[in-house]
């Protein structure tokens, strides 16, 4: 297990193709021949990335369960092949340092036949360890570094190689002994010479923060000793204890161990409590039991009443909990009992309620739609309708993920978006958002004329040096957009890739669950089996409940 498995070349194309994007965007945003286009220009040999002109992240606005957000970053494309460049020289000296952690369920993996360049445990398979490793403790301590990518100093990553003391010394970025200064440097050049964050979404993230985190596992079990037993996914950690006082000193001196790397836990995230509270919660049992009660039945009016009836529990429930991820959870097991074709005429009204109401469930509601639309058909005004509603109340707030998701639908469906909402979309959202938009207009399904006009205003005159090098770069590649000029005035290297075929965008990409597939109709089943990382529903480190005294 380790990022040294495979050759040079494919681990190098995975960090820059697979490894690009953040989880669960749709379809669409899929790189395409980017290596390729690179090696054979020869721009792996030397570095792109030019000191005085640093680079900005294209953001994407994402729900989170519960009604909050988290902002994923993607580098420009000249960030990823310097650092595919430079991990393809530097992933045997990591991996040593990546791997010294024992409580760690995190450490990345390169596997070639992995969909991401790079794996680590899911949420599901780390709750199991931690069971078992935690289950001879009294007591477990539980916390996580507050908003550790957004708050991890770049500096940091050569101290947890090379100790801050030697680091402060050697500041070279070329040098052989801190080999992780250049490392340091390539995050800060990608995001506009800033020194605290790291970018939140690519695979080379998952290395970076693992050095760090595993960094701190060092100092913690140095101080407590190695016999104390804990497990970490990422910045969530799991202490067990024999007692509150040897609880009480743990948490102490992680907090120092925290600290050294300039970050700090979060407080409001942080308990001890008795091991025999630390308990599951029930409902993803009762939900996946009533559900599977349908199955295999003949949908006869009385099943359908009490499905109705059901599907109201469910959003009982999710209101109760505070959780939309529990009406994801129930879109994932009906998906999985195939209930969408004998009961499509309840399930549609509880996917468009949930599709407006719960916005955390919108990427699974427009894949269901979609897949239903393949094989069967469904009726374009009505979810048109929906998708239009969802733009117009997400797209002013800047909320990408549900932006992305209505308009792709769309897309799929070719429903018309409102001209009012276009330009809500280019006003307000980032260029993901921006780009399906730009999409619509080319397939002439956005009502209203000159739109053209709104891109051209709101791209500058250095358009790939800013957050929206993903909107320029395909508005002039995939959509004939005048913006060589623009595009070419501080890197004439993306006239290299464009003219290469380089891709980052693709309208004509098939729906995930369809890809590979000869026949539409062997496939049934709407959802694809691994959404990512961030969507384990019902299996969330979150879902952990402390059952009070």
């Amino acid at each position: 297990m380790s990022i040294v498995k495979g050759s040079k070349a494919s681990f190098q194309r995975a960090i820059m193709e697979k490894g690009f994007y953040p989880e669960n965007l749709p379809p669409a945003f899929k790189v395409r021949d980017f290596y390729s286009t690179a090696y054979g220009n020869g721009l792996l040999d030397s570095d792109q990335i030019e000191r005085n002109k640093p680079l900005a992240l294209s953001r994407y606005n994402e729900t989170k369960r519960g009604g909050q957000r988290r902002i994923f970053s993607t580098p420009n494309p000249l960030f990823f092949i310097d650092v595919a460049n430079y991990l393809g020289e530097y992933r045997a000296k990591l991996n040593p340092f990546l791997k010294r952690s024992n409580i760690s369920r995190s450490i990345p993996v390169y596997q070639e036949l992995f969909g991401r360049a790079l794996k680590i445990e899911s949420h599901a398979e780390f709750t199991r360890f931690r069971r078992s490793k935690l289950s001879t403790a009294r007591y477990i301590i539980k916390t996580d570094i507050s908003r550790f990518f957004p708050s991890i100093y770049t500096h940091s990553i050569p101290w947890a190689v090379h100790g801050k003391s030697a680091s402060k010394i050697d500041r070279s970025i070329k040098s052989s002994g801190a080999f992780t200064n250049k490392l340091d440097y390539l995050v800060r050049q990608a995001q506009d010479q800033q020194t605290v964050g790291i970018p939140v979404g690519p695979d080379t993230s998952r290395i970076i923060s693992e050095l760090i985190s595993s960094a701190i596992d060092e100092e913690f079990l140095k101080n407590v000793g190695s016999n104390v037993t804990a497990a970490r996914l990422v910045d969530d950690i799991y202490i067990g204890a024999p007692s509150l006082e040897f609880a009480e000193q743990y948490l102490s001196s992680y907090r120092d161990a925290v600290r050294r790397y300039e970050l700090d836990i979060n407080e409001s995230k942080t308990a001890i409590f008795e091991a025999k509270r630390d308990l599951e919660p029930f409902w993803p049992i009762e939900i996946r039991r009533e559900i599977e009660g349908f199955s295999g039945r003949k949908p006869t009016s009385h099943l359908k009443t009490e499905l109705t009836a059901y599907l109201d529990q469910i959003i009982r429930i999710a209101n109760e909990e505070n959780d939309d991820g529990i009406v994801k959870y129930a879109i994932r097991k009906m998906d999985e009992r195939k209930l969408w074709l004998p009961y499509w005429d309840v399930l549609e009204h509880f996917l468009k309620r949930a599709a407006v109401n719960f916005p955390h469930c919108l990427d699974y509601v427009s894949r269901v739609v979609v897949w239903y639309n393949r094989r069967h058909g469904v009726e374009t005004s009505n979810w048109a309708n929906v998708c239009n509603i969802a733009i117009a109340y997400h797209a002013p707030q800047g909320n990408d993920s549900e932006v992305v998701w209505a308009c792709w639908l769309l897309k799929e469906i070719k429903g018309k978006l409102h001209e009012n909402s276009y330009k809500s979309i280019v006003n307000r959202c980032g260029p993901f958002s921006a780009l399906l938009a730009v999409d619509l207009h080319s397939k002439g399904l956005v009502q209203g004329r000159n739109q053209k006009r709104l891109i051209h205003e709101r791209l500058d005159d250095h358009p790939m040096l800013g957050n929206d090098w993903l909107l320029s770069y395909e508005a002039e590649r995939a959509f004939d957009y005048r913006l060589k000029t623009k595009n070419r005035a501080d890197y004439s290297v993306f006239g290299d890739l464009i003219g290469g075929g380089a891709s980052f965008y693709g309208s004509g990409e098939l729906p995930f669950v369809f890809q590979g597939i000869d026949q539409i109709e062997d496939v049934d089943e709407a959802l694809e089996d691994v959404i990512g990382l961030y969507e384990d529903e019902g299996e969330d480190e979150d879902d952990v409940e402390v059952v009070p005294d």
